[in-house]
């Protein structure tokens, strides 16, 4: 709720901040400019959020986590009552941001935490369009890092969906309703038989994903699914004794890291934790995995210049 009022009420427009530029040039507002010391900044911050806050909520709790320089303005994180408000202030504490406009893209990258190797999540449905898109084109992805990092498939896991226990048969694993997918049973099945495959042939993991998304549909997948794992020479009677065996532990362990990281919509990358938002591009996803990287792999060099098009940029959720 406290995010839907600050952006709703003071997050400026990209009409209003051409607006308010064009005003000061035109009234020479930018020579009476007084820059303050990014502490002074940040204690306005503090004092307009409190302000802001207070005025809907008398026993809010907000602090100020930390304050650092961010290419002219003053980034502060400020806790209110647990949730974590991203400001930035320009350095005479006069204009705030809920989020700035990006003019060099390359900034974006600037999110992501460094680690030796970057730990990458890409969570789908099997079936949600959205994500088979995701999957299709980090498919050039996974070609070129594949000697540097592992890109991780995971799928999002709902609990009590649909509302209506009845029909809840149809769409959970279990009578409780804790393992359920957007698309029903089949999907949830297909994810189960997917993660299994990754398991025992994480070799050929990619490469099945490609031909399933090809060859199979939602509706006939509960046969068609064999087809590309014969074509590569993955043992079905294996995969399909995981799918009984496993299924639930395995089911387990995908909704307690979509609980984790609060995954709500397919598809979702995370690098090192930090959710991807950019260009859904096989140069855009490739950008963002090898800027996780305290010293980026030698393929990060590579153009991909096979996407033309890059994934929609809508979700399943």
């Amino acid at each position: 709720m406290l995010k839907h009022l600050f952006d709703k009420k003071h997050q400026l427009t990209i009409g209003i901040v051409v607006l308010v530029i064009l005003l000061a040039i035109l009234t020479k507002g930018f020579t009476q400019f007084k820059p303050m010391s990014k502490d002074a900044v940040a204690k306005k911050g503090l004092e307009f959020m409190t302000e802001l806050v207070l005025a809907q909520n008398p026993n809010a709790k907000i602090t100020l986590e930390k304050s650092e320089n961010y290419h002219g303005l003053v980034k502060t994180d400020i806790d209110v009552d647990g949730e974590k408000i991203e400001l930035y202030i320009s350095s005479d504490a006069k204009v705030a941001f809920a989020q700035p406009l990006l003019i060099d893209k390359s900034l974006a990258l600037e999110k992501y935490p460094k680690a030796k190797t970057a730990d990458v999540k890409l969570f789908t449905m099997s079936y949600c369009p959205y994500g088979n898109d995701a999957e299709n084109t980090v498919l050039p992805v996974v070609a070129a890092l594949k000697d540097a990092v592992e890109i991780q498939p995971h799928y999002v896991i709902y609990s009590n969906f649909p509302s209506d226990e009845t029909e809840q048969k149809n769409y959970c694993w279990d009578s409780e309703g804790k393992y359920c997918s957007m698309h029903g049973l089949s999907e949830l099945r297909q994810d189960v038989r997917e993660l299994c495959i990754y398991k025992y042939n994480k070799d050929s993991f990619w490469k099945y994903i490609e031909l399933v998304n090809k060859d199979c549909t939602n509706d006939n997948i509960e046969t068609c699914w064999t087809k590309p794992a014969d074509t590569l020479k993955i043992d079905t009677n294996k995969i399909s004794t995981c799918l009984k065996d496993e299924g639930l532990a395995i089911l387990a362990e995908e909704k307690a890291l979509n609980d984790k990281y609060s995954i709500q919509a397919s598809p979702t990358l995370l690098i090192n934790e930090v959710e991807f938002d950019g260009d859904r591009t096989s140069e855009g996803y490739k950008d963002a995995i090898c800027a996780g990287f305290e010293t980026q792999p030698k393929a990060c060099s590579q153009k991909l210049t096979a996407d033309i098009k890059g994934a929609a940029s809508g979700s399943c959720n």
